[in-house]
């Protein structure tokens, strides 16, 4: 009994066969949520780099545009190349200086001058393709017409001419007008019977110096190398009477000294004067009329004996505004306005 007590005591436990392990489970990741930051981070080193891109294009541009308004000299200023180096340009009626730098197409009416190589095609001015340009025309016997009449005629005829405004100014000493629009500038002229017009198609709005001293070199080769005197206020004594009329015709309260243009200094067309040794008047001006004749006398100083007065008459007078020519039997007998 013992013994089998024994027996079964010795005969081990039953275990639980071991559990088999179990495997990791993967951890599970969100693809879309990766998908849209990565596409956010590709736009943003993308503009990242575009604005780095245009950054550095930039300032290679800025520095460039500084070099170039450092190196490059304006048309104002030609280099090595002053007013007493340009060319001169002679022509029938007047003369012109230019710099080097421009060179004349057209030798005849108009007369053109470029200062780039290829020239317009056709010819004929145009503002939006001639840049460069200095264009001066001669229009031929204008006499009726005064020079302010003469532009205005163009504003309204056919050419209609576009500008934004008009000013007053001078050319060689003689009034002249000035058209101003934002491509260029022309200038007219009267000298005598003919208008002369220079129209710069340069941008000379940016370089108007330049313009001044192309200006300032033309001159009409028929305007007397006599010394002109501007009118300035106060009037100088010389032009005193002006070639007034009644006579004595004097421009000079001296007596001696003439102006060639008639009331030079009360005309505010006419803004100089020249001295001269001659009466003031025209030849024609100074030849007696048939009321003086009949009335045996006229205003004039000893210097104002006008032709085709009698060989018997006399001058009478002490070089004041009384002095007069008369035929022996008459006197001077009407004192002057």
């Amino acid at each position: 009994m013992e013994e089998n007590n024994a027996s079964v005591a010795a005969v081990p436990p039953i275990s639980k066969p071991a559990q088999p392990a179990q495997p990791a489970q993967p951890i599970k990741t969100n693809n879309f949520l990766v998908f849209i930051l990565s596409a956010f981070l590709l736009i943003v080193l993308s503009i990242a780099g575009f604005f780095a891109f245009q950054t550095q294009k930039l300032a290679k541009q800025l520095a460039s545009l500084q070099i170039q308004l450092t190196l490059t000299p304006t048309a104002s200023q030609p280099p090595n190349d002053d007013l007493v180096n340009w060319k001169t340009y002679t022509y029938d009626t007047f003369l012109i200086k230019l710099s080097s730098q421009w060179h004349t197409t057209q030798l005849k009416n108009p007369i053109q001058f470029l200062n780039y190589t290829s020239s317009t095609i056709g010819g004929d001015f145009d503002p939006l393709t001639d840049k460069g340009k200095l264009k001066i025309e001669v229009y031929k016997n204008r006499s009726s017409l005064s020079l302010q009449e003469y532009v205005d005629s163009q504003k309204t005829g056919p050419l209609e001419l576009k500008y934004d405004s008009e000013e007053s100014t001078k050319i060689d000493g003689i009034k002249a007008i000035k058209l101003i629009s934002n491509l260029g500038f022309a200038y007219y002229v009267k000298n005598g019977d003919d208008i002369y017009s220079l129209i710069f198609g340069l941008d000379f709005n940016n370089y108007s110096s330049l313009a001044d001293q192309i200006l300032s070199t033309f001159k009409f080769i028929n305007s007397t190398e006599k010394e002109r005197v501007d009118c300035k206020d106060p009037r100088p004594e010389v032009c005193t009477f002006e070639c007034t009329y009644p006579p004595p015709h004097l421009c000079g309260s001296d007596s001696k000294s003439y102006c060639t243009v008639c009331q030079a200094c009360s005309n505010p067309e006419v803004a100089w004067y020249e001295m001269s040794d001659n009466p003031c008047e025209s030849e024609d001006s100074l030849s007696i009329t048939k009321q003086e004749l009949q009335q045996g006398w006229y205003w004039g100083s000893s210097l104002q004996k006008k032709s085709g007065t009698p060989s018997d008459w006399v001058f009478s007078g002490s070089g004041s505004r009384s002095d007069c020519w008369h035929e022996p039997s008459s006197l001077c007998t009407l004192m002057p306005d």
